[in-house]
């Protein structure tokens, strides 16, 4: 019933885009089996990633060449017939890839922000199949305007400590949906990102949902698509009690395991 409602819900409030009407995700058992190959950064984040989302960065850097392997397959990827699946867990493994290549390049730093700007999110281009991107170009013209999903803030990972945890595997397009329903639920059971006092009717929320509510109106809300993740404010919405929202601090220090 739940993957029901999330796919109806998902359906309405279309937004036109410069490639159309935004795409959505499908389930699994929908999802046609052409993917790209994404076994060299699973290995990577499943021998550098922490199960709580620290990372090894010292140890990455011993592994650097095959990380470099990775991203070089990503611009010669053939990238055209990929489903829709495919084509999103494309674009965020690049973009945490590409991250994870951002930090090993400029070891000793204590926060990604201690990069220069011209070669961090705007600066740098990355060559996809596509063209070539800055980290912010990935995140809002090639995933936020062509895809309606808001679980993808819960899975591209900035290399901070207040962005949601980076995924111990590759997202793959069989796993996708799972997988960014996983990331998004663990985000609202850590009180880093979540936390609702019923009692006093406030709920705390990531500055994620600040920056991109938007991204959330579709879904009803900033408030509304967080109760799909809390049984406790699920109840307040169903109420109607309004529980005041407040955010966050972000925190940008380094997501690293040293």
């Amino acid at each position: 019933m739940r993957l029901l409602a999330f796919l109806v819900f998902t359906l309405v409030a279309a937004r036109s885009s410069e490639a159309g009407t935004p795409e959505t995700v499908t389930p699994a058992a929908e999802t046609p089996a052409t993917d790209f190959d994404h076994s060299r950064l699973d290995t990577l984040l499943r021998k550098r990633v922490s199960e709580t989302g620290a990372v090894d960065y010292r140890g990455l850097r011993k592994d650097v060449a095959e990380l470099d392997r990775y991203i070089a397959d990503l611009g010669r990827a053939s990238f055209a017939k990929l489903p829709t699946n495919a084509r999103l867990a494309f674009w965020i493994n690049a973009y945490n890839a590409f991250t994870l290549k951002l930090i090993v390049d400029h070891p000793g730093i204590k926060s990604i922000k201690d990069i220069p700007s011209n070669k961090r999110w705007k600066g740098r281009k990355w060559r996809l199949p596509t063209g070539n991107f800055t980290l912010d170009e990935i995140e809002h013209r090639l995933i936020r305007k062509n895809f309606r999903e808001p679980r993808i803030h819960f899975a591209l990972n900035c290399a901070s400590i207040s962005c949601p945890i980076l995924r111990r595997e590759a997202y793959t397009a069989a796993k996708l949906d799972r997988q960014l329903d996983d990331q998004t639920r663990r985000a609202h059971t850590d009180k880093r990102w979540f936390t609702f006092d019923a009692k006093n009717n406030r709920v705390r929320l990531s500055k994620l949902f600040d920056w991109f509510a938007d991204d959330f109106e579709h879904a009803g809300g900033v408030v509304v698509f967080a109760a799909r993740y809390s049984p406790e404010l699920a109840k307040a919405v169903a109420r109607r009690s309004n529980p005041r929202v407040s955010f966050i601090d972000w925190d940008w220090s380094l997501n690293g395991a040293n």
